[in-house]
């Protein structure tokens, strides 16, 4: 790995962490927030993703970005549930923690990735700090649902890794990425909207 990958992925963390600090704060719906979030995201990146795109529009990357847009719009809607139930200090690392295993084993059984040492020790660190993060808080009616929802995350976000482990080979990585902040919210949307009054809602 090279210092610039490195560096990049630290920063993305640091990043997500502060993301994650804000929303716990704020006082706002957070199913509304989240999802207006990711759609202005989209909004704003995709005309410049356009402009700077190295090859031309092909219509087999549909598949791809529609199946990752509709399994990350899912994923907008159970964690929308998730934190109305339990708070996000738990539901995103073990949602989080558990992916990384999960994606890491179906990725492998697939023959697409392979682990060092180093890697799959780094890995198990993680798993197993979501397993005792869980294990602590399991007695608690409340975070059992939360921990529940979490390992369906979990499903949800190994199965959108696994869709772009392929379809970044197919697709420019940035305007793929930029893409699925705009379908995401789009196949969320209705869930969203008909639970507003509802389930999903804080």
């Amino acid at each position: 790995m090279s210092a610039l990958v490195f560096f990049t992925i630290i920063s993305s963390s640091l990043f997500q962490a502060g993301w994650n600090f804000y929303l716990k704060k704020i006082d706002t719906e957070k199913a509304s927030f989240l999802l207006m979030s990711w759609l202005f995201l989209g909004v704003i990146a995709t005309p410049f993703t356009l402009f700077f795109l190295d090859k031309p529009f092909s219509w087999s990357w549909l598949p791809f970005i529609l199946c990752t847009g509709f399994a990350q719009g899912i994923y907008l809607v159970v964690l929308c549930w998730a934190y109305t139930v339990a708070d996000i200090s738990l539901v995103f690392p073990i949602a989080r923690g558990a992916a990384v295993g999960l994606s890491t084993l179906v990725l492998t059984l697939m023959g697409a990735h392979t682990m060092n040492t180093v890697g799959t020790v780094g890995i198990l660190g993680v798993v197993i700090g979501a397993i005792c993060l869980g294990s602590v808080e399991i007695r608690n009616r409340r975070s059992r649902t939360g921990i529940f929802l979490s390992l369906a995350l979990a499903l949800i976000v190994t199965s959108y890794t696994v869709i772009d482990s392929f379809g970044a080979q197919e697709i420019p990585k940035t305007f793929y990425v930029v893409v699925m902040n705009l379908t995401a919210p789009l196949f969320a949307l209705p869930f969203l909207w008909k639970t507003r009054a509802g389930l999903i809602k804080e």
